[in-house]
């Protein structure tokens, strides 16, 4: 393969000359620049739950116009410097359409520091998409089938608190077309992941042993080791995010200091975020296609999608199945008002789901007061992913980029249905396998297995 200027390409890599260019300036991630410092973090939790504040105010300090501005103009000359030389038509329209990407995300970025919030609606829109109805229905029939069954033995409280819940978002009508996999299909989707990740992920199902951070770090640690993965690094951080996360810039895991899980919970943190986001990331690195490492455009629909399957091989509950991204799908979608059309900021997405998680506490069986505490936690913590970003106070805007959880969860059991036998290559970079582009571009660079 000969690169733009005309020399022979060094490494093999078909995307070697254009990947050099694109690592150092599109590999920046947006949501990492939508984290306020702890102390603000904290005074702006406290103004909101005192009500002397109805919204939050974060700062993002980390956000810069000569930032934005450096990797706008970077990935505009990427771009016509692409079109004007790459005269192969694959490797021309993986980048573009991923520069387009990066392009709207910078977008974003702008719209953030400077609370244009028109803006970052519709920029965040054409990174992640905006939820439909379709998804958002299929969702509120699951909340109401879960709460209807749990009234069925609740006492007098509890039944009110779900009766005044579900008042608010009468049964729709509408045609839903979204189904669950069948039985069979999940069987034989589930043994597979089971057998192929078992070696680094505990097959302790136990939902009441906890592990802190140390154990965390020292259990992602042993499972890098085993798929032999040498060059990313754990750390442990004190954040106003309270999620572990992977850090693609910096090949690096960040987990929250306080965070305790189970040792299920644990288990399914393993096949997320290293059987999925690190190990997809490295073999990328080892393919005939560089940017498989990065990315194609909107892979993440793909990889939360994967992630999701496997963290359902290794779910306790094996007499249920749902959708993953319930809860993020739900907030979104009432801030953007999908079924009733009202657009909700910060304080009304808080108040409804408030309600929701008070009726999950009190089903689990929590006193009253204790009930109320974890749904004020676990309602901020829900605000705080959809409306990072933002203002908080603009009705109808948020930060989408959660949507992807449940939407790819949905789009991955559907590709299954249709060919099972693909999961073989789920693995061999950073691609959404129900894509119809991205598997295009795989056949004609033709990866058919993994490296």
């Amino acid at each position: 393969m000969i690169e733009a200027s005309g020399q022979v390409r060094g490494t093999g890599a078909s995307d070697e000359y254009w990947f050099d260019r694109f690592k150092t300036i599109g590999i920046f991630q947006a949501y990492e620049y939508f984290n306020d410092d702890p102390a603000s973090f904290e005074r702006q939790r406290h103004a909101f739950f005192s009500d002397s504040s109805r919204n939050p105010e974060f700062g993002y300090p980390l956000l810069s116009d000569d930032l934005i501005e450096v990797n706008e103009r970077s990935l505009l000359a990427l771009r016509d410097e692409l079109l004007e030389k790459e005269k192969d038509v694959v490797i021309r329209n993986a980048y573009l359409w991923r520069i387009e990407e990066k392009i709207a995300e910078a977008g974003l970025l702008r719209a953030a520091a400077h609370g244009d919030m028109l803006n970052f609606r519709e920029c965040s829109e054409s990174v992640y998409g905006a939820p439909n109805v379709e998804i958002f229905s299929h969702t509120i029939h699951e909340i109401r089938d879960r709460f209807e069954s749990a009234r069925l033995t609740a006492g007098e409280t509890l039944r009110g608190h779900i009766d005044d819940f579900l008042s608010a978002f009468p049964e729709s009508e509408a045609h839903v077309d979204v189904s669950l996999p069948d039985e069979a299909l999940r069987a034989e989707v589930f043994q597979k992941i089971r057998r192929e990740f078992g070696r680094i992920a505990d097959m302790t199902t136990s939902e009441t042993e906890k592990v802190g951070s140390d154990g965390i770090k020292t259990a992602f640690g042993k499972a890098l080791e085993k798929l032999g993965i040498t060059d990313w690094t754990i750390s442990l951080e004190t954040t106003g995010n309270p999620l572990i996360r992977t850090d693609q810039v910096r090949k690096s895991i960040i987990i929250p200091a306080d965070r305790i899980v189970t040792v299920s919970e644990l288990s399914r943190l393993l096949i997320h975020e290293i059987a999925t986001h690190a190990e997809r990331r490295s073999n990328g690195e080892r393919t005939r296609f560089l940017l498989l490492s990065l990315g194609l455009d909107h892979y993440e629909v793909g990889e939360e999608g994967i992630a999701a399957v496997r963290e359902q091989a290794f779910k306790t509950d094996t007499d249920t199945f749902s959708f993953s991204g319930l809860e993020g799908y739900f907030s979104i979608g009432l801030a953007y008002g999908v079924s009733d059309g009202i657009r909700r900021d910060f304080r009304d997405v808080f108040s409804v789901m408030k309600r929701y998680y008070r009726i999950i506490n009190l089903s689990k069986g929590m006193s009253p007061t204790d009930a109320e505490q974890h749904a004020n936690e676990s309602a901020w913590t829900r605000c705080f992913l959809t409306f990072r970003g933002t203002d908080c106070k603009t009705m109808g805007v948020c930060f989408t980029k959660d949507i992807i959880y449940r939407k790819g969860n949905i789009a991955i059991w559907d590709s299954l249905r249709e060919q099972s036998g693909s999961m073989d290559l789920w693995n061999v970079g950073k691609y959404d396998p129900s894509n119809d582009r991205h598997r295009w571009l795989l056949e004609r660079l033709r990866i058919s297995r993994l490296p």
